[in-house]
């Protein structure tokens, strides 16, 4: 799964939770889960859905907004919910 521009990765499902790491555009993450949260305008498709996601560049692991994250199928019908 590729990331947009630069994806943060946070502690929890919205903007307004902390950073714990970040993934550089292109890179491939692992995504665990997915969960609703903050509802997020702009990248793919504007959606309140976020996925629980791995770097393992760096290992970073929290949440990022599915919007950004390019994936072949919907991510509710490749991974489970949170």
């Amino acid at each position: 799964m590729s990331t947009g521009p630069s994806l943060n990765i946070r502690s929890g499902p919205g903007t307004g939770y902390g950073s714990v790491g970040s993934a550089a555009y292109g890179a491939v993450v692992n995504i665990t889960c997915y969960t609703f949260g903050e509802y997020v305008g702009g990248g793919y498709w504007p959606s309140s859905t976020w996925d629980r996601i791995t770097n393992p560049a760096t290992g970073a692991t929290g949440y990022a907004a599915d919007t950004w994250i390019s994936t072949t199928y919907d991510v509710k019908t490749m991974v489970p919910q949170c």
